[in-house]
């Protein structure tokens, strides 16, 4: 409240005034407007200085645990003489912060942060505040890197049978100083934490049975169907014949593409192994498969061989052929249930393409129509989805 506002604006010599009159006006937003007067504040440093003001109120209402957040001042204090990061002197986060660090129940718990402790006694010399806490008599003790044994230890290790030859003793570095021992301990954090990100972006191979093609169903079908769909800018609806009597309603994001016309009376390839999708209103029965370039402002439908039929089904020369116990018959591709499950089409999608001459592949195998041909497109080179 105001009365914490006057405390901490008193350490530094500044009058709060009279409580605003607006009650809605922030204590931390008076703090600010006073401060910046006195040039202790900036307004391009107001994130970071809310950030310390909060932490402040948390050390002293207690909202939250006092050593963990004293835990993050001595941590941000290990590297810096003030709070701001880049600081060179005084500003009103460090003010705030020493206000809280001098109230009994958070001073008590000092003494235990050596960083806080340099940094207090530093603020305490500049604003002319005794401090509330006493310092630690024991000295801190900093790791001190290990070096290569000298040349008379070499020789002691081997039992002393070679001995040096009046080389003169090498001295040991001097052991690093705070600031060096806490440079070096951010340079391994940022290298551990690159290890870390480069590891987390490298694709998880799946398991090889889950790198199948002939795990999706794709299918011939042709397009008896087509118009637009009345409530989705986007979006074609197609009722297309899939062999055997069946038919299948489908709802296609082409619209910007291709015209019903265009659509209708076309063969496309189908991938029929999807759970039903309700589009708009629309319940779509599987995907209808076109080619695209990167940022997809070319799509192409895919185009089955000349005399493929609907009903016939895409191949993968090398997958889905279980020779020894069916006479190399099709395997049956996964249940629509079992690609949501498995994510069948999400692990095998990078691996959809059409090469340099328009064929559409899955890695090196070709979508395949039995001996009529392989399915193509008039987009090289692109996506497959």
């Amino acid at each position: 409240g105001f009365d914490r506002v006057q405390r901490i604006l008193s350490l530094v010599k500044i009058d709060a005034g009279q409580p605003p009159a607006d009650a809605t006006t922030q204590p931390h937003t008076l703090m600010k407007e006073k401060a910046a007067a006195a040039g202790l504040y900036r307004n391009a440093d107001n994130a970071e200085v809310s950030q310390w003001l909060t932490l402040s109120k948390g050390l002293c209402d207690g909202t939250a645990k006092k050593s963990d957040l004293l835990s993050i001042l001595d941590a941000a204090l290990l590297k810096q003489s003030f709070l701001l990061a880049g600081s060179t002197s005084i500003s009103l986060a460090d003010v705030a912060v020493f206000d809280a660090v001098q109230q009994p129940k958070v001073a008590s718990e000092c003494p235990s942060f050596p960083s806080v402790c340099r940094w207090g006694r530093h603020l305490s010399e500049v604003l002319g505040v005794p401090l509330p806490f006493s310092l630690p008599l024991t000295p801190t003790v900093f790791a001190v890197t290990d070096f290569a044994p000298s040349a008379d230890q070499k020789a002691a290790a081997k039992g002393g049978a070679e001995e040096t030859k009046g080389e003169p003793e090498k001295k040991a570095p001097p052991p690093m100083s705070e600031k060096q021992l806490a440079k070096q301990k951010e340079k391994a954090a940022k290298k551990e934490k690159a290890a870390k990100e480069k590891k987390a972006e490298e694709p998880k191979a799946p398991a090889g049975d889950d790198l199948d093609p002939s795990k999706l169903d794709f299918r011939v079908g042709q397009v008896v169907k087509c118009w637009e769909h009345p409530e989705a800018e986007k979006l074609l609806c197609e009722e297309i014949d899939m062999g055997n009597g069946e038919v299948r309603q489908i709802a296609s994001g082409i619209k910007a593409f291709y015209s019903p016309d265009q659509v209708q009376g076309r063969k496309v390839i189908v991938l029929c192994n999807l759970k039903d999708r309700n589009l708009v209103g629309f319940k779509s029965q599987g995907m209808v498969i076109c080619s695209s370039n990167a940022d997809h402002s070319v799509v192409k439908l895919l185009d089955p061989p000349e005399g493929a039929q609907p009903g016939d089904c895409v191949s993968f020369p090398g997958y889905g052929l279980e020779e020894e116990l069916s006479g190399g018959k099709r395997r049956e591709p996964a249940s629509a249930a079992q690609v949501a499950k498995k994510k069948v089409l999400e692990k095998l999608a990078p691996g959809l393409k059409t090469d340099d001459k328009g064929t559409a592949m899955w890695g090196s195998s070709a979508f395949t129509i039995g001996s009529v041909g392989v399915v193509g497109s008039e987009l090289p080179n692109g996506l497959v989805g």
